[in-house]
């Protein structure tokens, strides 16, 4: 009886675990994704800016670094962001439920059922006890 208590409390704690886990990945996922907004708005207002400062990037030593930096930089900020949308979404509810309903009553009593010729065989048996207050 200790045992199974034990193992119960030891999955209420994974689960409490699991569920900070998501908790604090929506966090994360969310600060992060505000600081690669400012990045992204700047990437995209940047070359427009330039422009109104009437600077041409054709004088420049390099004129494609520039452009081939912004690219890649925007590529990669769309990675990281589209990871972090999935990591936002796995920390979600799911959007289903079960709407299977489990009386655990019957359910044990049909388990012991298939099992008593198996507890027969080894000359062992087995008790239930379920609080008369148990709903569905």
């Amino acid at each position: 009886m200790l045992r199974e208590k034990t193992a119960v409390l030891h999955h209420m704690m994974v689960a409490d675990r699991i569920v900070s886990l998501g908790l604090l990945a929506a966090g994360l996922s969310h600060h992060i994704r505000n600081s690669l907004v400012a990045v992204k708005t700047f990437l995209d207002l940047a070359p427009a800016k330039l422009q109104e400062e009437k600077l041409n990037l054709e004088e420049l030593r390099n004129p494609s670094f520039g452009r081939s930096i912004t690219r890649n930089v925007q590529s990669q900020v769309e990675k990281i962001n589209d990871l972090l949308k999935d990591l936002w979404l796995a920390s979600e509810k799911p959007p289903f439920q079960f709407a299977d309903e489990v009386r655990l009553d019957q359910l044990v009593s049909e388990v012991l059922k298939k099992t008593k010729p198996a507890f027969d065989a080894k000359k062992s048996g087995s008790k239930t006890r379920s609080p008369a207050t148990c709903r569905p």
